[in-house]
């Protein structure tokens, strides 16, 4: 119930904003996460026709996720989220600002290299076409550096995403996301301090 009233009153404040890119996300209260059983009934409306541009425009800023990240090129996540993006990234807790962000990723990946990869997704384009949700399947590979060479850890989970359209550029941002892991990691967890 939590989650659907937390969804609704982002429809709600996004749709009547006018402006999509005014939305101030919520602050300090995670996100609640779907669990892998609710994902096909919460986006049932995805075999809806919908606005097939904005789904490949939200699909490709996904994409683009994975090679800013690994490619350590923290300062080009201005092109996936928006700046006042709300994360809920599990393991290195609630950033309520792009610039919070960046830092924590950066921090997180410093001592690794890493691939990402997003595989089975949902995308849902709300009525009016200015704002969306997702739901990505991901898994990372972090492989150690220095004395953990050839050590690695795999983690795996969901990226839930809630999306604004900015009305000028016609651009796609998240503006929410939560990081809910399907498991245990299997591997070195060390291997981030190395």
């Amino acid at each position: 119930m939590a989650f659907l009233k937390c969804v609704l009153s982002f429809f709600l404040l996004t749709s009547s904003l006018g402006v999509a890119q005014q939305y101030s996300p919520p602050k300090g209260t995670p996100t609640v996460a779907l669990n892998a059983a609710a994902l096909p009934t919460s986006f049932a409306n995805v075999t809806n026709p919908q606005d097939p541009t904005a789904v490949l425009q939200i699909h490709q800023t996904l994409g683009l996720y994975p090679f800013v990240i690994d490619g350590k090129q923290f300062d080009r996540l201005d092109l996936v989220f928006h700046e006042n993006v709300w994360a809920n990234v599990t393991m290195l807790g609630v950033f309520q600002s792009l610039s919070a962000l960046e830092a924590g990723l950066k921090s997180f990946l410093a001592a690794v290299t890493s691939q990402h990869a997003i595989t089975t997704q949902l995308i849902q384009i709300h009525e009016k076409g200015t704002t969306a949700r997702s739901a990505s399947y991901y898994t990372g590979t972090y492989l150690g550096t220095g004395s953990f060479t050839n050590q690695s850890l795999i983690s795996w989970g969901t990226y839930e995403d809630n999306w604004v359209k900015n009305l000028t550029t016609g651009q796609w941002r998240i503006i929410e996301r939560t990081l809910t892991f399907a498991g245990p990691s299997s591997g070195n967890g060390a291997i981030f301090g190395a």
